[in-house]
């Protein structure tokens, strides 16, 4: 599973809401998202930057994975 895509908004909508919610440990979310620290990407940083954000649905956009295979993807820059 990609974290940030997925064939339904309201899937990418929960996956964020999830990073949102405090009552949630990053490692938690690592388990249950199947996530890694890495050189690029740290889920601490990556809630700090998000934790601002409003409107997560103008963030989910829809796109063309492959031909004829749409799905959506959650485009910021804490996850991207």
């Amino acid at each position: 599973m990609t974290f940030a895509m997925a064939y339904e908004p309201e899937l990418l909508n929960g996956r964020i809401n999830d990073l949102l919610d405090s009552s949630n440990s990053d490692e938690e979310l690592k388990s249950k998202y199947n996530l890694k620290d890495v050189s690029y990407w740290q889920m601490k940083e990556a809630r700090k930057e998000l934790s601002g954000t409003t409107k997560i649905s103008s963030y989910i956009k829809h796109y063309c994975y492959r031909p004829f295979d749409f799905r959506y993807v959650f485009y910021h820059k804490a996850i991207c």
